[in-house]
């Protein structure tokens, strides 16, 4: 978000200077081997530093010039373009340290980076489906009377169903194409092999059991097993047809997939005969009760795996790199299961089942990661430093809709132990505080419902509980603010100090 913020200004310098002839974009990280190739000079944000060796190695001809912090937080479009003239290259090799090599490995494995984008890919359907399942359950019993047992009802019914109801579907079809396209095979021909695969496991398409949350595991598993099996037989597609190769590139592909496809076939084909002829169990059964269920319980039921991610994220932001997308891609398939179970349960009018899921953290933590929207607001409102005031400013629109990048690299927030200690504190005690008051029964539980990430607070609150929730959001902002307001005035007097020491008149030379 804050790179797509910072384009839209560099396109209206250049729009307004004719002599910045430039076609501008951006992509994420997941994204580059896509896009990277088509520029012809590549800028990369500070905490990317680490796709810069990886970079240079795919296209060592590229020019890539890696942004300053000050000039990303501050979204100054005029310096970035200014990097040109100067020439201010990246170093041919970024030296990243082995543990920071490691953490960063991990996060951008080929699967763990598919499923993140098989997720996000999906959020729209998911945002259409909780608009449907607010519609179809709106808590006014008027209206409720009202659209009880019409065509109308069982359309929203019809449109929950094929989506909350198929998200796994949609999940094999999405995981599969962006795993085979990073690992460089037709990314349609990947998908759709994922999907037929996934048809077969749970025993085609007239069971519907394993088509929405408890198949989330499974799915995750066939697009896994299906792309690898595609790659392993593609080539050997490719050498059957090597003689038809000129034919136009969609044919040529369908023919490729042949091979992979039927062996694809076979394999999940046997996997669901010998569970079928065991007759224990089935291949989704096994899946979702040894380890979905048993993931999502771990997580529902301890507070302690929430708060424990909550400060990974805390700390890998603290160091430079983007905590939320690390962290996120190994805890989103099991906290997002948790919250489609919730509006399950909301549908069906039953007690909401799980605290922790995907959409607690939004309710309780505002303006990203460190909770900084209330940092922002009394920058504005207290800080007497002109840098601080001036970024209050910046960032406060910014940070009502969950983007905080530019004070955590402008205040910074990064590699600054005074602010690590409120950065990782205000989380965790909002955590601990709204686990507690929505056990007790105080506030009500999120319902989960699919909405942005970029809801602001308070909005967000109403949607997933209503007013009791979003009252109990006005008191957590108070709380964070008056944990975060120490730690502001010592770094705005540090910076005021700073400011007037540099206003002083120097002493004349004798």
């Amino acid at each position: 978000m804050t790179s797509s913020i910072l384009v839209s200004r560099m396109r209206s310098l250049a729009a307004e200077n004719e002599e910045l002839d430039y076609k501008i974009g951006s992509c994420a990280a997941n994204q580059m081997n896509m896009y990277v190739s088509q520029a012809d000079i590549v800028f990369v944000a500070p905490h990317l530093e680490y796709a810069i060796a990886e970079l240079k190695k795919k296209d060592p001809g590229k020019e890539i010039i890696l942004i300053p912090v000050d000039l990303y937080s501050s979204l100054d479009a005029e310096g970035v373009f200014g990097l040109l003239e100067k020439k201010q290259e990246a170093p041919e090799v970024i030296k990243v340290p082995l543990w920071k090599r490691l953490v960063l490995g991990t996060a951008r494995l080929p699967l763990l980076s598919a499923i993140s984008a098989g997720f996000t890919s999906m959020m729209w359907i998911m945002i259409i489906g909780g608009i449907l399942t607010v519609l179809e359950n709106f808590p006014y019993a008027p209206y409720m009377e009202m659209i009880k047992g019409t065509l109308y009802q069982r359309i929203l019914a019809s449109g929950e169903m094929m989506t909350f109801g198929c998200c796994a579907v949609y999940l094999s079809f999405l995981v599969g194409y962006h795993y085979g396209t990073q690992r460089e095979l037709t990314g349609s021909s990947a998908a759709l092999n994922s999907l037929i695969c996934f048809f077969i496991l749970i025993g085609g398409p007239e069971d519907m059991t394993y088509f929405g949350t408890k198949g989330i595991f499974c799915a995750i598993f066939t697009a896994f097993l299906s792309v690898r099996i595609y790659g392993i037989f593609a080539e050997a597609g490719r050498r059957m047809i090597g003689n038809v190769s000129k034919l136009p590139p969609q044919i040529y592909d369908s023919f490729i997939s042949l091979v992979p496809v039927f062996f694809s076939i076979i394999v999940f084909t046997a996997i669901t005969g010998v569970f079928t002829l065991s007759g224990i169990e089935s291949f989704p059964d096994l899946i979702y009760y040894s380890l979905q269920n048993r993931m999502s319980g771990l997580f529902s039921s301890s507070i302690l795996s929430l708060m424990f991610s909550s400060l990974m994220v805390q700390a890998l932001w603290f160091i430079g790199i983007h905590g939320g997308n690390v962290v996120g891609s190994v805890a989103n398939p099991i906290l997002i299961p948790l919250g489609l179970e919730n509006l399950e349960a909301f549908r069906a009018g039953t007690a909401l089942p799980n605290i922790i899921h995907h959409k607690f953290s939004s309710v309780c933590t505002f303006g990203g990661a460190g909770s900084t929207l209330v940092l922002a607001v009394m920058m504005c409102l207290w800080a007497k430093s002109g840098r601080m005031k001036e970024l209050g400013r910046l960032s406060l629109p910014m940070g009502i809709f969950f983007i905080n990048e530019p004070i955590i690299m402008g205040l910074p927030v990064m590699m600054n132990p005074l602010m690590l200690v409120p950065f990782i504190a205000v989380p965790q005690v909002s955590i601990v505080l709204t686990y507690y008051v929505m056990k007790a029964g105080i506030v009500p539980l999120a319902v989960g419902f699919e909405i942005p990430w970029t809801t602001p607070p308070l909005i967000n609150g109403l949607i997933q509980g209503g007013w009791r929730l979003m009252l109990w959001q006005i008191i957590l902002f108070i709380i964070q603010g008056m944990i975060w307001y120490p730690f502001l005035r010592y770094q705005d007097r540090k910076y005021l100090e700073e400011e007037h020491s540099d206003e002083m008149p120097r002493p004349a030379a004798e």
